[in-house]
């Protein structure tokens, strides 16, 4: 079936390695017992090769440290997994009780089959890479004569170490890419039958339960959901268990990893095969520590939508008690997070995968690039040219990089998916009119819009006064808007573009902007209605059955409703906040500095300054709206909470209430491809990690500033010295001679504090 075809190849590597849970016992742990003591004497001597270039030679210390970390990676993995092959066993069996797509719905059951063949793809294209990475390690030794990695190489042992590494091939892939596979082809099951189980739920027909108590048939439904339900929490519990060993060695080894391969890919003092050897491995980290990141965030949603799948089901069509009694313990089981984590040490979510692998990720539009790309090209042409004579122009171009990133990403987002956002504007014709409701809440609701309404009319007048400035900027001082490399003749080609990027500029940045507050000032008062409604019932429809549950269903309707439009909100923004955030982090940063900085002309202190103002602005727009959104979203509850639910005698009235107070617990969350929460505490984060790089930048400059002037005083010693030994060689009366040697003896004293300084 789909689940044994997602394990087949995962089960085959790690079965090379001996760690399959039907290799044969004996043979496996004398297998272990080999390899690891193998692995040892890798680690010994890579610590000999630490101790004995250290001093001589610190970048092949480094080298030696970088084995040590890869073989603890390769060790933590394969002794957890030869230790756990019984819970391996026990999982491969479960699988049995798994659900099986084709029973499901056309549309549950389209989903379900696209996520196990993405999952069998990434499956085969994941091994794929990892035997071309592990045949470049191994081969290392017949093309540059070394061993594929560094350490100690005894007397007449170099043969017998390669050897050996071609024997450890299996249990070093088995250890590293076969777990890694075996983790993902486990866990996406769990991911589909959460799914699954999800749709059998908001699909459970209350409406045919009795006065009183539910029906035979619903209750026995019920039942075989829960119990399920019950199976698929113990069976990520088990996941958990048997992988939380290779949970804490992936979280704590691939920073050290990551860290030195990115440092031997900078550094000029290292083999070009060694910089792209680490630089693949360093892809490797980022696509393990994903899977594990992914995969993990996907299976705790996707267990917490059991509780979504509930609220949305027809409970408030029942008569009865019984049923009400029954499903508020489903929602807030569901409300408990399935928590992955390493030893309880790290929590593996996508919140570690950002701590640890954050990138910038933006989409590229092929629409307006004839014009974009011209910008970034000569921007980091700039860059190139200019980083050893002009460190100041080639943060400008530096900066100018980031800017253009930031349009790209928002206007690819806006182009690519259109019709999403027209599917918004559409459904917009579903919210409620303030106008239908009591003066109060009406006028607190007009105040909000009037509020956005100036807000929007001043941000666009001053985004008509940034841009103005920013292209007027060629006519008052003959230099373009941006800093960018401009070829011999290129200048009035150059401004021409960047005037007919105008229009582009303006709507993705600023128009993106607008767009996300309005709608966002939208929901806020839909939910703020809402929770008018629900906190001003009045107790003579509360205790009329009838009448409120014909309130109830048009209130939970609604609910439903504006949290389905918030996540399609967020999926349609996830881009552009994540872009947001990483750009506006960098551009801020970069903007302080060339307006701290006298070096830079007083025009662009000037730009730059404003652009700085618009970009806090930016940033606290989609950060504050997101806050006040989720904020408006949990009123719904204290609003159910606030109403007169003492003094209803019906009991059935109140766990109407309950079932909606604990659905309102579940926040709106808002995220950048689930990378980065968007709301005020990222807003401050952003500006610490900003204050950070700025004092980081000033430092350098500073200390760049200070060795060049001690540089500077030392080849003018050096020339003066010069001058002085042949003026004397010339001149030999003493008259001369002894104010010149005056003045040798201060320049000596002079240039003793720059040697003490180690300049000299």
């Amino acid at each position: 079936d789909e689940w044994q075809q997602l394990t087949f190849y995962p089960l085959k590597w790690i079965w090379f390695g001996g760690l399959h849970p039907d290799y044969n016992s004996r043979l496996a742990t004398l297998h272990f017992c080999f390899n690891f003591s193998y692995f040892g004497l890798i680690l010994v001597l890579a610590v000999i090769e630490i101790l004995v270039s250290f001093q001589s030679n610190v970048y092949d210390a480094i080298e030696s440290i970088l084995t040590i970390f890869l073989y603890l990676h390769i060790m933590g993995k394969y002794a957890v997994l030869h230790f756990h092959k019984s819970t391996l066993a026990c999982l491969l069996t479960k699988r049995s009780k798994f659900w099986k797509i084709r029973d499901f719905d056309d549309a549950v059951r389209e989903d379900c089959r696209n996520i196990t063949k993405t999952a069998l793809t990434f499956i085969k294209a994941y091994l794929t890479y990892s035997c071309l990475v592990a045949s470049s390690f191994l081969v290392q030794p017949f093309i540059t004569g070394q061993l594929p990695v560094l350490l100690y190489v005894p007397k007449n042992w170099y043969f017998f170490l390669a050897c050996s590494f071609w024997y450890l091939t299996p249990s070093i892939v088995a250890s590293i890419w076969g777990v890694d596979t075996t983790f993902y082809a486990v866990s996406t099951p769990v991911i589909v039958q959460f799914k699954l189980l999800a749709s059998r739920f908001e699909r459970l027909n209350f409406g045919s339960s009795s006065t009183e108590e539910m029906s035979v048939k619903v209750k026995k439904e019920l039942k075989e959901l829960v119990d399920y339900h019950n199976f698929l929490l113990w069976y990520s519990q088990e996941i958990n268990r048997m992988f939380s060993g290779i949970f804490l060695v992936q979280f704590l080894v691939a920073i050290a990893i990551s860290c030195m391969q990115l440092f031997i890919a900078s550094q000029g003092q290292f083999e070009l095969g060694n910089k792209i050897k680490c630089l693949s491995y360093f892809i490797m980290q980022i696509v393990e520590t994903g899977i594990y990141c992914f995969t993990t965030e996907a299976i705790s949603e996707n267990s917490e939508n059991i509780g979504n799948a509930v609220y949305q089901s027809s409970w408030y069509e029942t008569a009865g008690n019984t049923a009400k009694r029954d499903i508020l313990p489903i929602i807030n089981r569901a409300q408990k997070r399935i928590v992955f984590r390493g030893f309880g040490l790290v929590w593996i979510n996508m919140e570690t995968f950002t701590r640890l692998k954050i990138r910038p990720i933006t989409y590229l539009s092929c629409y307006k690039f004839a014009d974009c790309i011209p910008m970034e090209i000569l921007a980091i042409t700039g860059v190139g040219a200019s980083y050893k004579d002009n460190v100041f122009l080639a943060i400008e171009d530096l900066q100018t990089v980031f800017l253009y990133v930031h349009i790209v990403g928002k206007y690819t987002n806006l182009y690519f998916k259109k019709s999403t956002l027209s599917l918004l504007l559409n459904q917009k014709s579903r919210f409620w009119k303030p106008e239908d409701f009591d003066e109060d809440i009406r006028k607190q609701c007009e105040r909000m819009l009037t509020i956005t309404s100036n807000f929007v009319f001043y941000f666009i007048i001053i985004t008509i006064l940034v841009v103005l400035n920013f292209f007027l900027q060629p006519i008052l001082t003959g230099a373009l808007p941006v800093s960018v490399y401009v070829p011999s003749g290129w200048f009035h080609y150059i401004n021409l573009i960047l005037w007919c990027l105008v229009p582009c500029i303006v709507s993705s940045i600023y128009g993106s902007d607008v767009l996300f507050c309005s709608i966002c000032v939208h929901l806020i008062i839909q939910f703020e209605l809402l929770a008018y409604k629900f906190g001003n019932q009045k107790l003579q429809i509360l205790d009329n059955k009838q009448k409120f549950k014909q309130e109830l269903k048009e209130m939970v309707d609604h609910q439903n409703f504006l949290t389905e439009y918030c996540k399609q909100f967020n999926r349609y923004s996830s881009t552009v906040l994540l872009n947001q955030v990483l750009m506006s982090t960098a551009i801020i940063c970069m903007q302080l500095f060339v307006v701290s900085q006298k070096e830079f002309f007083l025009s662009n202190k000037l730009k730059c300054l404003a652009y700085c103002v618009v970009d806090v602005v930016e940033t606290a727009v989609y950060c504050f709206n997101t806050e006040m959104l989720t904020d408006a979203a949990e009123k719904v509850g204290d609003a159910a909470y606030n109403s007169p639910w003492y003094e209803i005698r019906l009991l059935e009235t109140r766990k109407d209430l309950n079932l909606v107070m604990a659905r309102a617990q579940n926040r709106i969350v808002f995220s950048g491809c689930g990378l980065v929460w968007i709301n005020l505490k990222t807003f401050t984060q952003i500006f610490k990690t900003t204050l950070s790089f700025y004092s980081y930048l000033n430092t350098m400059v500073a200390y760049d500033k200070e060795l060049r002037m001690k540089v500077d005083h030392q080849n003018f010693f050096i020339g003066y010295c010069r001058e002085i030994n042949r003026y004397t060689n010339v001149v030999f009366s003493n008259q001369v001679c002894l104010p010149t040697a005056i003045i040798c003896m201060q320049l000596f004293a002079v240039s003793q504090s720059y040697i003490y300084d180690g300049v000299l």
